[in-house]
């Protein structure tokens, strides 16, 4: 039943859309996981070029739905990767050297008592 109705907070979406928005949702939250931690931000490729293709048919209306941030930039190169343009149609820019300043290791966890 993709067309079902599913509440959102923007406004009733259909059960696909819903399927849509959540799987970009953790795939792209796991992206921003990664970057604030410090590790490595490389995703599954597997993972992100079946998102692609998932969502391609669908980016204006997602996009247009108003949950992504500012959308494309507009400025990605032609050699870009899968996961670059995945993430520049959400918002993210992944290349953007203003976040390498706020980049850094997570300090250690000290589990002993003090």
């Amino acid at each position: 039943m993709p067309e079902q109705p599913v509440p959102h907070v923007n406004g009733d979406v259909t059960a696909a859309a819903f399927l849509r928005f959540r799987l970009f949702d953790l795939v792209v939250h796991a992206w921003d996981l990664l970057r604030a931690a410090g590790l490595d931000e490389t995703l599954d490729p597997a993972v992100v070029e079946g998102l692609l293709t998932f969502v391609q048919p669908y980016i204006g209306e997602m996009i247009a739905f108003g949950a992504y941030g500012d959308g494309p930039s507009g400025t990605l190169a032609l050699e870009a990767t899968p996961q670059d343009l995945l993430l520049d149609w959400f918002g993210r820019r992944p290349s953007d050297d203003r976040c390498e300043n706020h980049r850094r290791k997570p300090a250690p966890l000290n589990l002993v008592a003090s």
